[in-house]
């Protein structure tokens, strides 16, 4: 597998961007593609409970330690649109192991960073499913969606189930050798179909970072977390959330401008 660049893996201005909003949203959580639980335990750090999903038995210790705690549940279901079985891709590494993330219901094929090496078969419910046993509440704080290419077929399978905070992956095409369903643009358009007239991109190419409102257009090699956002709460957080974005604009002029003074200053010493 391919180093992972550092900077692919933190995301520290998504939950700058979350927390603008957590004051105005109802109390409680669905994590969908959980991992080791860190989303989890940041919303429960803000005094939300809620419950988490996420098949692969390697992260099961952390989750159910993470439940121990009794804000949180966990449960060892794949979500995707509808109920039934499916196969689980695990990514390992060079030497077999399975690593920590990257893992999907969607496998890739021949990409140099992705290796699904080993599957699980696992049970595939839907949010509306589980809403319609009580596993789930219909209406939510925060749903946060971290599939791996699968984040479309999860809200298509909402039913009934809104949160007042929406957040999905996307990738743009140079990214991976696959996971077409992770467009942006195809999330947006569901989302709207949902019902949510807010959104934010927090886009990040290469090194640069820049939170967008309600783009409608995204570049190649884009990556990042789309939040939709219901209208009560994105008006609420207005001006906290049109500060978040003047500091990513900040960071990103800075950035350039230091890079254009180095170029200045090679073609100085050139001379």
């Amino acid at each position: 597998m391919a180093t992972v660049d550092n900077n692919l893996l933190s995301q520290e201005t998504d939950s700058r961007l979350l927390a603008d909003f957590l004051p105005h949203i109802k109390k409680n959580y669905v994590d969908v593609g959980a991992e080791k639980g860190s989303f989890a335990r940041f919303l429960m750090a803000h005094g939300l409970h809620g419950v988490c999903f996420e098949p692969l038995p390697k992260h099961a210790p952390a989750l159910d330690a993470l439940a121990r705690s009794g804000a949180a549940q966990h449960y060892a279901f794949a979500i995707d649109q509808e109920d039934g079985q499916a196969e689980f891709h695990i990514a390992c590494d060079e030497a077999g192991n399975p690593l920590d993330y990257f893992h999907s219901l969607q496998r890739l094929e021949d990409d140099p960073r992705v290796r699904h090496r080993q599957k699980l078969a696992v049970t595939c419910r839907s949010l509306a499913s589980l809403c319609a046993e009580g596993l789930v509440e219909e209406h939510l704080g925060v749903l946060k969606i971290d599939t791996e290419g699968n984040d479309l077929r999860v809200l298509r399978g909402l039913g009934p189930v809104r949160a007042d905070v929406v957040i999905c992956e996307f990738f743009t095409p140079g990214i991976y050798k696959g996971w077409e369903e992770a467009d942006p643009v195809g999330l947006l358009r569901e989302a709207r179909r949902l019902g949510y007239d807010w959104w934010l991109a927090l886009r990040r190419r290469g090194d640069a970072e820049l939170i967008s409102l309600c783009p409608t257009a995204f570049s190649e090699r884009e990556w990042g977390n789309l939040f939709f956002v219901r209208a009560p709460v994105f008006e609420a957080a207005r001006e906290a959330v049109g500060q978040r974005i003047l500091e990513s604009e900040e960071r990103l002029w800075s950035t350039l401008e230091a890079q254009a003074t180095a170029k200045r200053r090679k073609r100085w010493f050139a001379w």
